[in-house]
């Protein structure tokens, strides 16, 4: 499956447990990943933010983004649909028509406060390989950090995966810097 992943990469993140706030002066949030993960593996790690994970068996894969910039992009008036908006622009730009859905909002724990709510939306695509594509975008801006999880499968296994996309994801964190 060709990675599609429509977002502008600005900063590095983190290693196999270690928040990407660790790594990156002044940023106040990261994901956080546990360090074994059956059946996934990393494919891309810490490049400009951003990790993703394919599946040892099977076409899926998750990626997760970590950008600075939330903070301007809210002075400009800008929301968490503004992301997802242009993941999707971007997407169509690329591949033609998108059909979009709500999806559930995806809540993650945090290493401190309250747990953090993601706003999520599902897209179906034809791919420029032909295949059908399904990908489920969750969104959050945590102080200054925008937050992106895309996980994406042929839409042949889409069903059958989301148990192991949803089991993976559990697993993942947000850590928030303690000086919040």
């Amino acid at each position: 499956m060709r990675p599609i992943v429509a977002a502008v990469f600005l900063v590095g993140g983190l290693l196999c447990g270690l928040p990407a706030s660790a790594q990156t002066p002044g940023s106040t949030a990261a994901f956080e990943m546990p360090l074994n993960v059956d059946d996934w593996r990393p494919d891309i790690v810490g490049q400009n933010g951003m990790y993703r994970f394919r599946q040892a068996q099977g076409g899926c894969q998750i990626t997760f983004v970590q950008n600075l910039g939330a903070d301007a992009a809210k002075a400009a008036g800008r929301t968490t649909a503004d992301t997802i908006e242009a993941y999707v622009k971007r997407l169509s730009a690329q591949v033609g028509d998108v059909m979009r859905t709500k999806a559930p909002d995806l809540v993650l724990r945090a290493n401190i406060g309250n747990p953090v709510t993601f706003m999520s939306e599902e897209v179906r695509y034809r791919g420029n390989d032909g295949a059908e594509y399904r990908n489920r975008i969750a969104t959050q801006w945590v102080e200054a950090v925008e937050l992106l999880i895309v996980a994406a499968c042929p839409s042949s296994e889409w069903e059958s995966q989301k148990a192991a996309i949803d089991a993976f994801i559990n697993k993942v964190s947000v850590h928030r810097s303690t000086k919040l």
